[in-house]
């Protein structure tokens, strides 16, 4: 059932698709005005100047306000419920294996996606605690560099981000 917008009365129908438009596509008054058929802006800017236009637009941003709240409604429980179905379709997977007696379906268990699923899950549940990131100088690997000559050798030596766990208080 579709609700009746009672302030869209007293508007004339270019007037409507006028401000239809202009909440459509976010403000914009020149697209609104091409969409409504004005020639220039100016005729689209008295309309939302006038008492009736503020009145309509003001009802149609809340309408909009409200189905995006609708819309948008997605939880850690839902969340949870993907994940696990995803979990599911991972380790549910098959692949047809062809030999010289027949197609057989083999399973394919798809351990890493399981396993990116079930990290997530938990990072949902809030079991995993965040690290605090510490520098500290640590050699990875020298990178030696010949400049055409023995005699000159550059020896670099890179800094890296080390993870420290937060000490139990």
């Amino acid at each position: 059932m579709k609700k009746k917008l009672i302030l869209a009365e007293g508007l004339t129908s270019r007037q409507k698709t006028f401000i239809e438009a202009y909440v459509r596509f976010n403000h914009d008054v020149t697209l609104a005005c091409r969409e409504a058929g004005y020639s220039n802006n100016a005729s689209g800017r008295a309309v939302l100047k006038s008492g009736k236009g503020q009145d309509y637009l003001q009802e149609l941003e809340l309408l909009k306000a409200e189905l995006l709240k609708k819309t948008l409604q997605y939880g850690a429980v839902e969340s949870f419920n993907n994940l696990q179905r995803a979990q599911d379709i991972a380790l549910k997977k098959q692949r047809m294996v062809v030999s010289k007696t027949g197609i057989y379906k083999h399973p394919d268990e798809d351990l890493t996606n399981f396993i990116k699923a079930e990290e997530l899950k938990g990072k949902l549940a809030g079991l995993y605690k965040q690290e605090e990131e510490e520098k500290k100088p640590m050699t990875i690997m020298n990178i030696i560099r010949y400049n055409g000559k023995k005699e000159e050798v550059k020896v670099e030596k890179k800094m890296v981000k080390v993870k420290k766990k937060k000490e139990a208080e």
